[in-house]
């Protein structure tokens, strides 16, 4: 049969593998799991990325062809101006009237150069909130995958010693509990030479001093 120490030793050695195997598994767990996530987030990140140059490059266009489109508004009216001017210079007519017809045009002139400006100013707030959507679901997506945290090695040496202390301590009361009781002798008689004394009622009383928790573990014998 095996001595209580041998038998505590392997409990505690199973406890102390169990433990660190746990923890190695726990941190490649935590490795991939973060590998994961960084593949994640990369593609996020690349997702996002693709379609605020898409945005941006729509907002220069926006920007461009509004510039373009009141530009020819400014030459449409010089040139309606003109040809107001020629026809007036052509048929004599002048004061009162021609000066109305210009201002006519010049009204519509930036009437239509601000209604371009507006519709511009529009399509560059849809494209902004376009570019905040990204960025949430950017955001959404890089959160759908969580970041493994295995637990910190002190942590992991902390539960291996609660366990351990545990099995020592359940070890302990194992001897506790396998100790002889000693009743009193009523004769305060001895047997010569020997471990008990047989008292006047016949009681067995243990008369000898029991082995220590660490002589019982290294010989499994409560008595020397």
């Amino acid at each position: 049969m095996c001595e209580p120490s041998t038998i505590l030793a392997t409990q505690l050695a199973m406890t102390a593998v169990s433990h660190y195997s746990a923890q190695s598994a726990a941190v490649e767990g935590a490795k991939r799991q973060n590998n994961l996530w960084i593949q994640n987030e990369n593609n996020a990140r690349t997702g996002a990325v693709g379609n605020f140059r898409d945005i941006n490059r729509r907002k220069d266009q926006e920007n461009k062809t509004t510039t373009q489109k009141k530009f020819d508004k400014l030459i449409e009216g010089m040139r309606n101006r003109a040809a107001i001017k020629t026809k007036a210079g052509s048929t004599g007519v002048g004061g009162q009237v021609v000066n109305q017809r210009l201002n006519q045009v010049t009204r519509d002139e930036s009437t239509a150069r601000t209604r371009l400006d507006t519709n511009n100013k529009w399509k560059q707030a849809e494209l902004n909130s376009q570019k905040d959507a990204s960025i949430v679901n950017y955001k959404n997506q890089v959160n759908s995958v969580q970041k493994g945290e295995a637990p910190s090695a002190m942590d992991a040496f902390m539960g291996m010693a609660m366990d351990m202390g545990m099995q020592v301590a359940g070890n302990y009361m194992m001897y506790q509990s396998g100790l002889p009781t000693t009743t009193a002798n009523p004769t305060g008689a001895v047997a010569a030479g020997g471990s008990t004394a047989v008292a006047g009622g016949g009681t067995v009383v243990a008369t000898a001093q029991p082995n220590s928790y660490i002589d019982w573990l290294k010989t499994g014998k409560y008595y020397p």
